[in-house]
């Protein structure tokens, strides 16, 4: 099977030339990770093995879970070690805003810019669509490869072509 969350990390570094989650540790990517799409759902986080390693698990309503990622204290705490500095390599937070504020080449005509600005619209998009918490809302390779970004199509009303 093809990794389709990092198939779009590896792009996105490819655009940008830096890693767009460059934690220092697996708790600093998850910080990184949920700062820029929010905690993953508590669906997710009930399944998983490591849960209790990244996340305070608290007794929410009705015998429900709820939980929230530890701070890298605590998780440093628990791994009997420091807390390390980690980098920002972007002045922005969201993926889109990172994609879209990436330098343009010097010397563009305005028209050249605002196709770089509509081709970097598109790329977000498809980014995003990789880039889903739950695997199941992930695009699948035969998804992805029929994305405008791709094929070179237009965004307007595109959706993903159904699962067979």
């Amino acid at each position: 099977a093809i990794d389709m969350w990092s198939c779009a990390c590896v792009a996105a570094e490819l655009m940008v030339g830096l890693p767009i989650f460059p934690g220092t540790s697996s708790h600093d990517q998850l910080v990184r990770i949920a700062d820029m799409f929010g905690p993953p759902p508590d669906e997710l986080l009930a399944r998983g093995w490591d849960t209790p390693d990244y996340f305070h698990v608290l007794r929410g309503a009705e015998q429900a879970y709820t939980y929230q990622l530890k701070s890298p204290e605590d998780y440093a705490r628990q791994k009997g070690t420091q807390v390390r500095e980690s980098k920002k390599y972007f002045e922005y937070r969201l993926l889109p805003e990172i994609v879209a504020h990436y330098p343009v080449r010097e010397g563009m005509s305005s028209a050249e810019i605002a196709k770089v600005k509509s081709e970097r619209h598109v790329f977000s998009h498809f980014l995003l669509g990789l880039l889903q918490y739950p695997p199941h809302d992930r695009w699948t390779p035969h998804q992805a490869l029929a994305h405008p970004f791709l094929v070179d199509g237009a965004l307007d009303h595109w959706r993903p072509p159904k699962c067979s």
